[in-house]
């Protein structure tokens, strides 16, 4: 089921819903979410497909080694 006709509306839009909606992503998963070793940033790729949220793992944050 469709819950949204994003055709409809402007692609700004559409465009600054996905940015807020990926910021709320990556705030509860930073906030709690993931194990203490692992973080999420936004994504850092430009590429045609790939995750809007990354996860990744603090270096050496699992032997302490900070």
């Amino acid at each position: 089921m469709r819950v949204h006709a994003w055709s409809r509306v402007d692609d700004g839009i559409f465009h600054d819903f996905h940015h807020a909606w990926i910021e709320e992503i990556k705030r509860a998963l930073n906030g709690g979410l993931l194990p203490d070793w692992l973080y999420a940033l936004a994504q850092q790729q430009v590429a045609e497909f790939g995750p809007d949220v990354l996860s990744l793992q603090i270096p050496d944050a699992r032997d302490g080694n900070k």
